[in-house]
Parts: structure tokens; sequence; C-alpha cells
């Protein structure tokens, strides 16, 4: 059993950007609740990794999620260094630059699953 009980979910709120990502995650990983809103993670048992990008998900609210024990990790659509220190500073798990090459955000997700630093 993984760290997530299996469970990642995903919010994003474009809903043809979360279609792609949602099928592309099942296709790769297994599956993914898709989350109305970043803040419905709060309400659900055990532990739990959100994949949200910075546009559903700002330093606040990622701050508030991880201080109820939720991994965040966040997909930039525009990343800059500025951004993903504020992240860190939120106690993002991990920032992803949105890229067509998919390996990175693979192997991050596959790592917090499995337990591991991403």
């Amino acid at each position: 059993m993984t760290k997530f009980g299996g469970k990642v979910y995903l919010h994003v709120a474009d809903v043809t950007l979360a279609s792609s990502l949602a099928r592309w995650l099942r296709g790769r990983i297994g599956a993914y609740p898709l989350l109305p809103h970043p803040t419905a993670i709060a309400g659900l048992s055990g532990p739990a990794l959100l994949l949200a990008t910075e546009r559903d998900c700002d330093e606040r609210l990622c701050a508030r999620l991880v201080a109820s024990a939720v991994t965040v990790v966040v997909l930039a659509s525009v990343p800059s260094d500025q951004q993903r220190r504020a992240y860190e500073a939120a106690g993002a798990s991990a920032y992803v630059p949105m890229s067509a090459d998919t390996s990175n955000l693979e192997a991050t997700i596959r790592a917090l699953v499995a337990g591991q630093n991403g």
C-alpha cells in the first residue's frame, strides 16, 4: 500500500485541462478523483496528495492544506523562481512546470505516492 492508499486527488478549474490531466493520470498511474474545489480535500479521511495549478491553489491555500496534512503538488503554467520559493515556503511538496514532456510530473507523483521526497 502506498503512503496515500492509492489516492491522489486532482483539482484544476479549467475543465479541458482537468479532463486531459485526469485521463493522462489514469493511464499512467491509476484512478484520480476530481475535486470540485481544492478545499474539498480537507474533508476526506486519511493521507491525501493534491495536484492543482497555481491558479487553483494559491500560496495561502497551499499553506492551509499543508497544515491539515495534505501533500500539495503545484503544476505551474508559467513557472518562476519567485513563485517556486513562495510555494516552498508554504510547504508544497513539489512545484512542477507544466510541460509537454510529462516525465518530470509523473516521476514526482510516483515518488510522493511511494513516500519518497519529490
